[in-house]
């Protein structure tokens, strides 16, 4: 089984016989092997889309040649059938062929396993990865995808926190979705308000001082009074209980 990974950076590898290898390819044809990923099972991608996305700089034909080229390291890559052909104008991908994270990751939330989508959400999509000489729409798409994925993510990690008890460490689980949800104050909140309830103020306090901390170095902002008042509440409630013991 050859195996693309997507989550937090760009591998592929093949696995077999109780081993598994990396397979080396150039990031420009990891990348293009990701984009056709994430297009199937569900579409084709059009030959065009692809040359003006990967090769804006080059002309026609030698953008086309460029195509060529790396769709045949793909297919000696992968074996033949891996990449499929519509037409002459349309390309995709055999997903028996090659096992994406990124498609085992969505195919566990359309089953309901939310848990599992979590344990398989390594990492952002594509994680510092850059494509040279392409296109600003390719650094757009991976960025769509990237925070697409991130969002879903959070919303996983939030549907594990709030489910039956006994499935790992909530309060660990709910720091990850807020970490997931980037610089939303409102699920910071919603947070504070969970690890408060379970009891872990300290958790809550260390989780707040790292998001202001995180939003302060990167918006240069300080947080909401709705915010800073949900702190120091919890706050608050901490150093009562203090004093009564």
């Amino acid at each position: 089984m050859i195996e693309l990974r997507t989550l937090s950076g760009l591998e592929l590898w093949r696995s077999g016989e109780g081993a598994a290898s990396a397979l080396p390819l150039q990031t420009k044809r990891l990348v293009l092997l990701a984009y056709l990923a994430a297009s199937s099972p569900h579409c084709f991608c059009r030959r065009d889309t692809i040359l003006g996305l990967f090769w804006p700089d080059l002309d026609h034909e030698h953008a086309r040649g460029s195509l060529r080229q790396a769709l045949h390291v793909l297919r000696t890559t992968l074996g033949d059938g891996a990449i499929l052909r519509r037409r002459e104008s349309d390309i995709g991908l055999d997903l028996s062929v090659i096992r994406s994270d990124a498609h085992g990751f969505e195919a566990a939330l359309q089953a309901g396993d939310a848990a599992r989508a979590l344990s398989l959400y390594c990492g952002d999509f594509l994680e510092g990865v850059f494509v040279a000489d392409s296109s600003p729409e390719l650094d757009e798409w991976m960025a769509a995808e990237r925070k697409r994925l991130r969002r879903l993510a959070a919303n996983a990690a939030w549907v594990v926190s709030e489910g039956p008890d006994g499935r790992g460490d909530v309060g660990q689980v709910v720091r990850r979705a807020v970490q997931l949800s980037g610089d939303d104050e409102e699920a910071l909140r919603r947070g504070l308000g969970m690890l408060d309830r379970l009891g872990d103020r300290a958790g809550a306090v260390a989780l707040y001082e790292e998001f202001a901390r995180r939003v302060a170095r990167q918006l240069d902002v300080e947080l909401s009074p709705e915010t800073q008042a949900a702190i120091q509440t919890i706050r608050q409630r901490t150093h009562c209980l203090v004093g009564v013991g």
